[in-house]
């Protein structure tokens, strides 16, 4: 774990330090009049806007990695101890404890009060949402959390790149123009849902957003790229195909996903566990979250 937050510190901060060295070679190559557009793609203005962002993105991902580790210190302390049991919880006065536990027998929702726990103490906090998408055997590790630099990662690619795009008709023509268009209206609606979301929600959001969206995209960009240079009759449409894609594909997934919640797609038959699974983990492993909740659950009276 420490090699893991060493190893992330240090490439946070080398990619911060390669975007200004780049931003300083592109300023300097800009005033001495050797910036060549077609070589470089687009005219060095927006080049250096778009590294500046890039170097943006990159401080809120360590921002990002503070602020876990201080939830992951937080989260140790909240696990000491815990059994997954009410019953074994302890208490600095034991008859408080046999008070609240006699409680919570005699209205007959042990279970529920042990699911509640559960999901606060995975999930980062419990709401009627994620027990519920917890009950359906969903994935809502660290569901409660979300991830500064991916939000400002999807605006980049949302917002920015066909703004881009439309500035320097880099495009789509005709009737198909409108690609980059859809695309940035689909991410300031991203963002408004985004800041409309309940805080249980936020972290299913933006993970949907980045595997559904943002690095399907760049996949695909990077593909369309090398079919460009294999034929190049079809380097028209380099930036105008992964545009359409985005807009008409992409996008759409990504506010559906946004919009339905972590609870609601839980409960789609047959992939929605899998969807879950896909968009909370922390690698592209299918988690086996749900199998271990469910026999959580299913314990939870014996």
């Amino acid at each position: 774990v420490v090699r893991g937050v060493v190893r992330q510190c240090i490439a946070n901060h080398c990619a911060v330090a390669l975007m200004g060295v780049s931003v300083g070679i592109s300023v300097e190559m800009a005033m001495q009049g050797i910036w060549d557009t077609a070589k470089m793609g687009f005219p060095p203005a927006t080049e250096i806007a778009m590294m500046i962002s890039f170097a943006a993105v990159t401080s809120a991902v360590e921002a990002d990695r503070l602020f876990a580790e201080e939830k992951r210190v937080q989260t140790c302390e909240l696990r000491k101890g815990f059994t997954g049991k009410v019953s074994d919880a302890q208490a600095s006065i034991q008859q408080d404890a046999d008070h609240i536990l006699e409680e919570i027998m005699a209205s007959g929702k042990l279970e529920e009060v042990e699911l509640a726990v559960h999901v606060l103490i995975n999930a980062g906090m419990s709401t009627p949402s994620l027990r519920a998408a917890a009950a359906e055997g969903a994935n809502i590790v660290n569901a409660g959390s979300w991830s500064f630099g991916a939000v400002c990662f999807i605006l980049m690619m949302w917002v920015e790149h066909p703004a881009v795009h439309i500035i320097w008709e880099r495009s789509c023509g005709g009737l198909w123009q409108v690609a980059p268009w859809i695309r940035i209206a689909q991410g300031l609606l991203w963002f408004a849902l985004f800041v409309w979301l309940g805080p249980d929600q936020k972290g299913f959001a933006v993970s949907a957003g980045i595997k559904f969206a943002v690095a399907p995209y760049i996949a695909f960009w990077l593909i369309w790229f090398g079919v460009t240079k294999l034929f190049p009759e079809m380097t028209m449409l380099w930036f105008c195909v992964p545009d359409c894609v985005a807009a008409f594909l992409l996008g759409p997934l990504m506010l559906g996903m946004a919009f339905a919640g972590v609870a609601n797609v839980a409960r789609l038959p047959h992939i929605g566990l899998l969807l879950v699974d896909f968009v909370m983990s922390k690698d592209l492993k299918v988690s086996k979250w749900r199998f271990c909740c469910k026999n959580s659950i299913g314990s939870l009276g014996n």
